[in-house]
C-alpha cells in the first residue's frame, strides 16, 4: 500500500496548482491531506472524486479553518470523524478510515489522518493542544486494544527532538518545540508508535 500525506493549506487554492496531476502521477492508493478549508457545500464532484478516488471530509464549523479528507482508490469499510468526546469535536481534526487490506492480519487497515490544533494563540490553545493529544493516545489505544492495524498520519504540529527543526535553540520556547509538547511525543512512542520516518532515516536532519 502506498500513501501519501500533505498539508496542502486550502484544498481549492491547490487544485488549480497541479495538485490532480500530482495525484495522478503518484498514483497511491490512499492520499490523506489536512487544512483543507472547505466546507461541505463548497465540495464540486472533481473535488470529491479526483480520479475515480473514494473522498471522504471532516471539516470545520468555522469556514475557512482546519479540516481533513482522505482519498482512497477502494471503498471504505468504516468511516468514523472527530475524537467523539465532545470536547474536541467540531474543529474539522481527524477522519479514520478502514480499508481492506489483505497483507496484513485481520485484512484490514485504519488510516487515522490528522490535523492537531496549535497552540500559537495563547496559554489556553497550548492546554487544549495537550488535552487533544492525550485524547488521542487514549482514542489510539482503544482502536488497538480491538485489534485494529494503525497507521496514524498527518500534521502533529510539534517537532519532537532538535534533529527535526531548522532551528532548535531560538524555538526552545515557542509553541511546537515546547518541552511539554515533546514529551507527549516521547509518550506516545514510548506506547509503541513507530516514527516510520525516523525509523527510515535515523541520522538525516
Amino acid at each position: 500500500m502506498k500513501l501519501l500525506c500533505y498539508n496542502v493549506n486550502g484544498i481549492r487554492a491547490i487544485a488549480g496548482k497541479g495538485f490532480f496531476e500530482f495525484m495522478e502521477r503518484e498514483n497511491a492508493d490512499v492520499f490523506c491531506i489536512q487544512e483543507t478549508k472547505i466546507q461541505p457545500q463548497q465540495l464540486t464532484q472533481e473535488l470529491m472524486n479526483p480520479l475515480d478516488y473514494y473522498s471522504q471530509w471532516v471539516s470545520a464549523d468555522r469556514p475557512g479553518y482546519s479540516g481533513v479528507a482522505t482519498f482512497t482508490k477502494t471503498r471504505p469499510i468504516l468511516v468514523e470523524k472527530e475524537l467523539r468526546n465532545g470536547r474536541h469535536d467540531g474543529e474539522g481534526r481527524l477522519l479514520l478510515t478502514e480499508l481492506e487490506c489483505p497483507g496484513v492480519p485481520g485484512g484490514t487497515v485504519t488510516v487515522v489522518n490528522l490535523y492537531i490544533p496549535n497552540g500559537g494563540q495563547g496559554d489556553h490553545r497550548i492546554a487544549y493542544k495537550l488535552d487533544y493529544y492525550d485524547e488521542l493516545l487514549d482514542f489510539l489505544e482503544r482502536l488497538r486494544k480491538a485489534g485494529k492495524n494503525l497507521i496514524v498520519c498527518g500534521d502533529i504540529n510539534t517537532a519532537h527532538t532538535e534533529m527535526d527543526l531548522a532551528r532548535p535553540k531560538e524555538n526552545e520556547g515557542v509553541t511546537g518545540f515546547l518541552p511539554v509538547e515533546r514529551a507527549w511525543l516521547d509518550k506516545f512512542t514510548a506506547a509503541g508508535y513507530v516514527d516510520t520516518f525516523r525509523h527510515f532515516n535515523p541520522d538525516v536532519f
